[in-house]
């Protein structure tokens, strides 16, 4: 039988329970580091107020969140990268919609399904589309 010092035994439960706290920080921070990581883009004119972790949605289930907001200098533009974590099959021509996702303006993209047979691959770019806010839709009605 092998006989493993004291040493070895507290260094390899110290080691487990880094490896332990740093899973469950990242999980509790909603990115799970044993999945497989699957990013699409989406580009827009404005974003009205939609900021990084805000919920990406398909049908009202969350699948992901805003990872990143980029300015693109030579067109004035804004990139928003998805983080998609759940295993979907996303069509090619669906569409990333930011809406209000309350009344208290927090912003959200709804993935709206296109009906293509071909699905995104990892870093594909979705068309995008800007929901019109409550507001918006209250003083057109005024």
């Amino acid at each position: 039988m092998l006989k493993l010092s004291r040493e070895f035994k507290v260094g390899f439960v110290f080691i487990a329970a880094v490896a332990i706290f740093v899973w469950g920080f990242n999980l509790q921070k909603g990115t799970n580091i044993l999945s497989n990581k699957r990013f699409l883009y989406a580009v827009y004119d404005r974003v009205d107020g939609l900021e990084k972790d805000n919920k990406v949605l398909v049908n009202g289930l969350n699948i992901g969140k805003v990872s990143r907001l980029a300015f693109i200098p030579e067109t004035s533009k804004i990139l928003v990268e998805l983080y998609i974590q759940n295993e979907v099959d996303i069509p090619n021509n669906s569409v990333a919609i930011i809406y209000g996702a309350d009344l208290l303006g927090t912003k959200a993209v709804e993935v709206k399904f296109g009906d293509s047979k071909t699905y995104t691959q990892n870093y594909d770019t979705l068309n995008s589309e800007l929901e019109r806010s409550l507001m918006a839709q209250v003083n057109e009605q005024v």
